[in-house]
């Protein structure tokens, strides 16, 4: 078993090695996201794949028809919370509210209850491995939300870098781990956002074959926001020091976006992808 501190891990084999597709649907900012939403929805068509979508409660309470529509595409809804609010900055019980509100409202729209998740900004790191025994108790069956590298924001570097099943007091689920590759005595985040815009498509190319050698499923997120044609402003300019940090989040967003529709593009057409509901085996999903 490999494990990252005070949580049991073991490999879950898969019969069939398919590769996720999976967005985080949610706005930027003041931007609505369903223009975007429908971008992805058509490409998606077009290349025949099924996806997940980690769907913010807010954005379903706003958009209800744009949920039902991505349900009636065959695609699978998960839940991304209700807030987009980090784990650390909940409590076990906020994060209980923000679940069950979140899967009422999608299961009343798709008429099934979500059964996975993805932790806002994934912030299921050291400090809130506690969220998995919640989302245990809620009755999940497998979560999305760990990145196994050491970054500045997040990531918990000593977690297994393969699909696993997670054992705690409480029971277990499924957890699948943004893919990085294992390189330098490091691992390096290649999973999709913003590390694909900084990525030639070569370079992403050669990832997911490195990943996939290792018989491990290639687990891509993306935005809708990523797609979309205009360029991107913070509408709200306050003090100096919150004016500074909106350019630099305006320039590290809109950085190669552009090239973000081809990339992908050409991944739906090379790369067998699907949804975690049709990747998991089925007894799980």
């Amino acid at each position: 078993m490999s494990t990252a501190p005070d949580v049991l891990t073991e490999p879950l084999r898969l019969a069939t090695l398919r590769n996720v597709f999976s967005v985080d649907l949610e706005d930027w900012h003041h931007l609505n996201c369903v223009d975007d939403t429908r971008y992805l929805l058509e490409a998606l068509a077009t290349a025949g794949v099924h996806a997940t979508f980690f769907v913010l409660g807010k954005v379903a309470e706003r958009e209800p028809a744009l949920i039902r529509d991505i349900a009636a595409a065959g695609h699978e809804v998960a839940t991304h919370g209700w807030s987009h609010t980090s784990l650390m900055l909940l409590t076990p019980d906020a994060l209980r509210i923000e679940l069950r509100r979140s899967c009422a409202l999608l299961q009343s729209l798709c008429g099934r209850r979500p059964f996975g998740f993805r932790a806002p900004c994934f912030s299921i790191m050291q400090e809130t491995l506690w969220a998995l025994d919640v989302l245990i108790d809620e009755g999940f069956v497998y979560d999305s939300s760990i990145f196994p590298f050491a970054g500045r924001r997040y990531g918990l570097p000593s977690f297994p870098r393969t699909l696993v099943r997670v054992r705690r007091p409480a029971g277990s689920l499924i957890e699948a781990p943004l893919s990085t590759v294992h390189a330098y005595g490091r691992n390096w985040p290649v999973s999709g956002g913003g590390y694909f815009r900084l990525m030639p498509y070569r370079v992403i190319r050669r990832a997911i074959r490195t990943v996939n050698r290792e018989h491990t499923p290639f687990i891509v997120y993306c935005h809708p926001y990523e797609f979309g044609p205009r360029i991107l402003f913070h509408s709200a300019r306050h003090s100096p020091f919150s004016w500074l940090g909106s350019r630099l989040d305006e320039l590290k967003t809109n950085l190669f976006r552009p090239s973000m529709r081809r990339k992908f593009a050409a991944l739906l057409h090379e790369g067998d992808f699907s949804s975690f509901a049709e990747v998991l085996p089925h007894e799980h999903a």
